[in-house]
């Protein structure tokens, strides 16, 4: 059962219990005062009434509490069935919360602008490193391996401060303590020095994926005149932003930045976006089909192997919520549309990072 399961379901029984201990309390009051009222009768028709009256609100409280009861109990099923829901889900939903951390922009006057992706990429095959001959990390590995028997363990490793240590799994960082009875999911930020830690293991981790791949599984657009500096962009064909940042790209390349794309195609591996995707890698010269089917012409459809999986699942692994997805030769990431002039300087005012 997932940890975001488990506090649903104690927030909900909370709630049970207040929602239970409220309404005895209400008739245990009612009773006593209706008891209390009862022997008056004998005195006379005076207080009838106001004894009727309380014998309706009564029987009121106990109709709503019978009503109260099958909510708690509709409850209670709905609590089991989220619960056996989420114990279903992949296995990097384990220590999830409701929403994965977002990737932070590069501040800058534009709004974030992006198309969402209606399916969500899905994520590679647990990895497991093998066992640390350390005593310490031993125990976390054997610690969270236990715990979480899904999820993969890529990399282990003594954390920013003592008594934390980092565990990477499925491209994301988690701190936890030797003997697991905490774990820590979020953004270490050195205040002291104005460092996000983790967001900078992040950059790290994800620019490393995305360079492994090799520009031969990329399309590349080349910087003229020849340049070292680059952006990586995750793009589909039918994503409006992703239109307007290729319609710039002429901007881009004569400022000195190649553009790597990263094919994704929003509507899922099943969808006529990969077919045109595909189509467009296959082409006798992809680079000019891109900017065509990016213009709206008409694409024809050819086939081939091409790394569109590749592309699709990587994206899970570095969280895409949606395209474009810019990532900077330096590891920051831009979740959606930025000017081709702001790009270029944000480029230029950073050091690539080192392979």
């Amino acid at each position: 059962m997932t940890v975001s399961t488990l506090n649903r379901i104690k927030i909900r029984g909370s709630s049970m219990y207040r929602v239970k201990h409220d309404i005895h309390q209400r008739i245990k009051q009612r009773v006593k005062s209706v008891s209390f009222l009862l022997p008056l009768l004998l005195i006379g028709a005076p207080l009838a009434a106001p004894v009727a009256a309380y014998a309706a609100d009564t029987a009121e409280i106990a109709n709503k509490t019978d009503a109260a009861k099958a909510e708690v109990a509709a409850a209670e099923e709905a609590v089991e069935q989220v619960a056996d829901t989420e114990t279903a889900q992949p296995a990097t939903e384990e220590m999830a919360t409701a929403e994965a951390p977002t990737q932070e922009a590069v501040s800058t006057d534009e709004p974030v602008a992006h198309d969402e992706a209606s399916v969500m990429p899905s994520s590679y095959q647990p990895n497991v490193i093998d066992e640390p001959e350390d005593e310490a990390l031993r125990n976390v590995f054997l610690g969270f391996r236990e715990r979480f028997p899904t999820l993969s363990i890529d990399a282990l490793a003594d954390g920013p401060y003592e008594g934390l240590y980092e565990v990477i799994t499925d491209s994301r960082v988690v701190y936890v303590t030797e003997d697991l009875s905490l774990l820590f999911q979020g953004n270490i930020i050195d205040l002291n020095h104005g460092i996000d830690i983790t967001e900078a293991r992040l950059a790290g981790i994800h620019m490393g994926l995305i360079n492994s791949l090799g520009e031969s599984k990329m399309l590349v657009y080349k910087a003229e005149p020849a340049s070292d500096r680059n952006i990586t962009v995750f793009t589909d064909i039918n994503c409006g932003y992703c239109r307007l940042l290729h319609s710039e790209i002429d901007t881009l390349l004569t400022g000195g930045v190649n553009v790597r794309y990263l094919m994704f195609p929003r509507a899922g591996l099943e969808s006529e976006s990969r077919v045109a995707l595909e189509s467009v890698w296959c082409a006798d010269n992809p680079q000019q089909a891109m900017t065509s089917a990016k213009a709206g012409e008409p694409i024809q459809e050819e086939s081939c192997e091409t790394p569109v999986q590749e592309h699709y699942d990587l994206a899970g692994k570095v969280g895409l919520r949606g395209t474009p997805l810019i990532y900077l030769d330096n590891g920051t990431a831009i979740p959606g549309y930025r000017e081709a002039a702001a790009i270029i300087e944000m480029i230029h005012s950073t050091e690539p990072m080192s392979n």
